[in-house]
């Protein structure tokens, strides 16, 4: 059983972007990548069928982060993960607004 890895994207035209770029950096096959039309807010999956979500730069562009953050929870497993990357300033830290 190897990878199976669904990419969300509310633009059609970056499928192949996607495809290409796993490809080139060796990632997966392509039989274990799916691009699904899709926004955060309301992700076409089950619940609790992913093990992990990986978020890059996606949370300061979409409409209501809270409801992507909480469509994340859905999603996840019991004991899933949720990695993100962003480079957005904390509302509610002061220390993490500084960084």
């Amino acid at each position: 059983a190897g990878l199976d890895i669904i990419g969300v994207d509310p633009n059609d035209r970056m499928e192949g972007y996607a495809r290409d770029s796993a490809r080139r950096a060796g990632l997966v096959p392509a039989d274990s990548l799916r691009v699904v039309h899709g926004v955060s807010e309301t992700l076409p999956l089950a619940d609790a069928s992913c093990d992990a979500v990986v978020c890059t730069l996606t949370l300061c562009s979409v409409v209501d982060p809270a409801r992507s953050v909480a469509e994340i929870r859905r999603v996840l497993r019991p004991g899933g993960k949720f990695l993100f990357w962003e480079h957005v300033l904390s509302q509610t830290d002061p220390r993490l607004a500084l960084q």
